[in-house]
């Protein structure tokens, strides 16, 4: 196992990269430390640096299981009844291959970019106070 660390969602956020067996057969996994963005600005953009360096590592070795710490966030509660219940088929839900886990990065990246731009955009102006 190796520990990543990828601030921005809190200073101290680890991400860690594993090897893991589904009935037999090797994947690597990782568990994306903080999908919820903070508030400031500055801390965003230390978010999303971590975003692309993490996706680059996981890249590098060939994520295909995507799991989060927060289990509502990536239907992750779901997929874990799924296998509970044995309606997968045989399948595990949480192996889904490199290019979905590629997207899942993705889709951090493009939200803290649009959160970060939002952080740009102007103030709406107040409006005058009604006078005498």
């Amino acid at each position: 196992m190796t520990l990543h660390h990828t601030p921005g969602h809190t200073p101290g956020t680890v991400s860690p990269i594993f090897p893991v067996r589904w009935k037999g057969r090797r994947h690597t996994a990782m568990l994306w430390g903080g999908t919820n963005p903070p508030a400031a600005t500055a801390a965003k953009r230390t978010n999303l640096a971590s975003v692309l360096s993490f996706a680059a590592t996981m890249r590098r070795a060939g994520v295909d299981v995507e799991l989060n710490n927060h289990g509502g966030a990536d239907h992750g509660l779901t997929r874990i009844e799924q296998l509970r219940a044995g309606t997968t088929g045989g399948e595990n839900p949480f192996v889904i291959g490199r290019a979905r886990t590629r997207r899942f990065m993705e889709v951090m990246e493009t939200m803290l970019r649009g959160r970060i731009a939002q952080d740009q955009e102007p103030s709406p102006a107040r409006p005058a106070p009604a006078c005498c």
